[in-house]
This record gives C-alpha cells, structure tokens and sequence, in this order.
C-alpha cells in the first residue's frame, strides 16, 4: 500500500493522498491513530519545519 511504497512519507502526504485517490477527507489525528494502533511509528517534525512546509 502507501506505507510500504513510501515509506517516510509525512501524515500531511498521507492526507493528500487519500484525499487524490480516495476522495476523502481524514484528519491528520486520524490518521497517526490508525498508524499507531497497527504498530507503526511515524518520524517527527518540530512545529517550526512544519509550518514552513504547510505554508
């Protein structure tokens, strides 16, 4: 799926993403839910970095 094409993948590509191919809008909350209840950790990004790529 997703992960195991792009792995490091950031939650906001997610959302893109399933947004694109699914036509549905998921909170990022959402999503690193449904990452952490399978067992898969995701990396972090300081407030700061995140901001600038979302701007």
């Amino acid at each position: 799926g997703l992960i195991a094409r792009t792995p490091d993948m950031y939650l906001y590509e997610m959302q893109e993403e399933l947004r694109e191919m699914c036509n549905v809008e998921v909170s990022l909350l959402t999503i690193w839910r449904a990452l952490r209840r399978r067992g898969i950790t995701r990396k972090r990004v300081c407030a700061s970095i995140l901001f600038l790529l979302l701007s």
